[in-house]
């Protein structure tokens, strides 16, 4: 499995931490800290890559209705 970018990583992280997981002689509670911090890193690059395809998406769309506009009709984008 192969991931790039901040998922890959924490993905990767994720799977470190669950591979010494697997070992009982692994502290337990070291196992808590460092899942809570993991998953909120995975969370967030989540959220993130959501944000980002909303905001390219509107960005395109906007494009799209632009030139539509200014293709259809000059006059739509002078009175509005």
């Amino acid at each position: 499995m192969k991931f790039s970018g901040p998922v890959g990583s924490a993905v990767q992280m994720k799977i470190r931490v669950g591979v010494l997981y697997k070992n009982w002689n692994f502290d337990n509670r070291q196992y808590r800290i460092e899942k809570q911090i993991f998953g909120a890193i995975g969370k967030f690059s989540l959220v993130a890559i959501i944000i980002a395809a909303l905001g390219l998406f509107a960005v395109i769309a906007v494009a799209i209705q632009t030139v539509r506009a200014a293709n259809t009709n000059p006059q739509s984008l002078k009175y509005e």
